[in-house]
């Protein structure tokens, strides 16, 4: 009888370990295979991580975790940088910072300088703002929002016939909208 003990014990003791075993030559298969992509591919396969841990699994500290990560590897990867302003609430000094460095990374995007312009209007810098949403209207200027948007900050500054000009440009460019023709009739009403 304990002749068949001993093998028993073996194969016990060999099913028992070889899911660990397994399991430790599988992670660190995992990190060759990370370490073997380019970096730009790391990059966009963290960033990729982190958007699933926030919007799949809600875990925002992990996400912000990662993006800072990226962030501090190369200061204008513009994707986190854009990622980190939204978390931020509008108008704080992070947010206007990390979204001021994500459209200067690249100012090409209009998601980029919708979220710029945004902070700055939360932080109360209208004239800041204005730069921002004439160069919105150049990369889309079929972006209805962004003429009311300039509009309104024109107006706000004491420029009213800007802020017409802004939607007769508007009216040109996008056609005739009542949003645009409400407010151009409000600031006229108010001009006269």
């Amino acid at each position: 009888m304990r002749h068949y003990i001993y093998p028993l014990v073996a194969l016990l003791a060999l099913i028992v370990l070889t899911p660990s075993v397994c399991s430790a030559q599988r992670k660190s298969q995992r990190e060759i295979e990370r370490s073997l992509l380019p970096d730009s591919l790391s990059r966009s396969y963290r960033h990729a991580e982190a958007i699933k841990l926030l919007k799949i699994k809600g875990d925002t500290a992990q996400a912000k975790e990662i993006w800072c990560d990226l962030i501090a590897q190369d200061s204008t990867y513009a994707p986190a940088l854009f990622q980190m302003a939204i978390l931020e609430e509008y108008g704080s000094a992070l947010g206007l910072e990390y979204s001021r460095r994500a459209f200067a990374a690249d100012t090409t995007n209009k998601w980029y300088g919708r979220m710029y312009g945004a902070h700055l209007i939360s932080a109360r810098k209208y004239s800041q703002a204005i730069p921002i949403y004439r160069r919105l209207l150049r990369i889309a200027p079929k972006d209805i929002d962004a003429y009311h948007t300039l509009a309104a900050l024109y107006n706000y500054n004491s420029m009213p016939y800007t802020a017409i000009s802004v939607l007769d440009s508007a009216e040109i460019h996008v056609g005739y909208s009542p949003y645009i023709g409400e407010m151009k009739l409000d600031i006229l009403l108010d001009t006269y």
